[in-house]
């Protein structure tokens, strides 16, 4: 069916980034207001080197099988993450000024939408992505891993067998698999059970990393990015003037209505009318999306420090951060001499 090039613009965008702009200089990081999220980018390159840490228990464990190097390697995963959410937001302000600067038709809002769609997209991954470092880090420590085990068992996530009886059959424990069941959905609930499961150590660093997660679980920042996954995903999205669109009041068709508001029959237009109802959610999804950024990498860096001081009591003192890199020790230690609970207290 031959579409007219007027019918054409009105329903297909002809891209989504901007380019081509004489009026509009890209913007930087800084500019955008992320230089501390871009910071926290690098950092977690740097925690990479997690995957060097001495632990006494896994000294026979081949290297690409070590707890410690799986770790490192999902902290990789999230600088690579992080940069590229990094560079949604910077896109969105550029197309933001480009329209200002009547560099590009207004029609490439959708293009903000977009990106800031995608935004939105990956601070839930690094949310899920975070606590799944978190729980790998906290079931290094054997009461906390009973815990885990204890509430596994009590949801009857795996076999018939109880995973406290059988730790070797619990599935939310097995590190190195890739069955889903073995990777924890980041929620309120699960956060608060890793809380619980954490205070069973006295180590304060151990249960700042279940506390941070679950703060932001708590977040309205985390619970806006949250509904606005169930709107893509699940249910109704609503549209921009942009594209054409249905609804329950715009198009050919218009309610007629008595003196008292009822609804008495329909009326045709002789023009279609715009659908129009979305048009305000480019910038509620932009603002939902940036304050999920900034709240996400708030708490990955959180997460970041507090781990490298767990390291410490997770390896029996064999292993410190003060660095970049770790430091290794031959002593006797217990928590006398350990140096995340000498910090805080």
């Amino acid at each position: 069916m031959a579409v007219d090039q007027e019918q054409a613009d009105f329903i297909q965008p002809n891209y989504l980034a901007a380019h081509g702009t004489s009026n509009t200089t890209w913007p930087t990081i800084a500019e955008v207001g992320l230089s501390a999220a871009s910071e926290v980018a690098g950092n977690y390159a740097v925690l990479r080197n997690l995957q060097n840490v001495s632990d006494p228990r896994f000294l026979t464990v081949p290297q690409g099988k070590s707890p410690w190097r799986y770790i490192a390697s999902m902290c990789g995963s999230q600088s690579e993450s992080l940069s590229v959410a990094i560079a949604a937001k910077v896109e969105i302000e550029y197309l933001t000024l480009a329209i200002q600067n009547d560099d590009l038709p207004s029609g490439m809002s959708l293009g903000q939408r977009f990106f800031a769609e995608s935004l939105a997209q990956k601070v839930i991954e690094l949310a899920h992505r975070s606590f799944n470092i978190g729980y790998r880090t906290l079931a290094l420590n054997s009461q906390i891993q009973q815990v885990l085990l204890n509430q596994c068992s009590s949801k009857n996530k795996c076999s018939s067998k109880p995973c406290a009886s059988d730790p070797d059959e619990c599935i939310r424990l097995k590190l190195f698999t890739t069955d889903r069941r073995s990777w924890q959905n980041f929620q309120e609930g699960n956060a608060q059970r890793l809380v619980d499961a954490a205070r069973e150590t006295d180590h304060p660093s151990i249960l700042a990393i279940a506390e941070t997660l679950h703060k932001f679980a708590q977040s309205d920042s985390w619970k806006q990015v949250e509904e606005q996954r169930g709107q893509d995903f699940h249910r109704l999205r609503l549209e921009s003037s942009e594209l054409a669109g249905v609804d329950q009041s715009t198009g050919w068709h218009q309610d007629i209505q008595d003196g008292d508001g009822n609804v008495i029959g329909y009326e045709e237009n002789l023009n279609e009318t715009r659908y129009s109802a979305g048009d305000g959610e480019t910038k509620r999804v932009i603002n939902a999306a940036t304050s999920g950024l900034h709240g996400i990498s708030e708490t990955m860096e959180n997460l970041r420090i507090n781990i490298l001081k767990a390291v410490e009591p997770l390896t029996f003192g064999q292993t410190t951060f003060t660095g970049q890199y770790p430091s290794y020790h031959s002593r006797k230690w217990d928590r006398s001499t350990c140096g995340c609970c000498s910090k805080q207290e």
